[in-house]
């Protein structure tokens, strides 16, 4: 939960610099930026999920 957590806010506070980890084009570090910050509540959602996961009633 602690890795999503921290996943979901650095895509959501500086998804840019993430992008500019993996590429140099402008074109592409705006339009991947906006892309993470959309994920990153999936990224807080995918922590909760696999923690829930393996619990199953009996």
């Amino acid at each position: 939960m602690l890795i999503s957590t921290v996943w979901a806010l650095l895509s959501l506070c500086i998804p840019e610099l993430m992008m500019k980890i993996l590429t140099s084009d402008a074109e592409l570090i705006t339009l991947g930026a906006s892309y993470l910050r959309i994920l990153s509540v999936a990224y807080f959602c995918w922590g909760i999920i696999e923690i829930l996961l393996p619990v199953h009633p009996e």
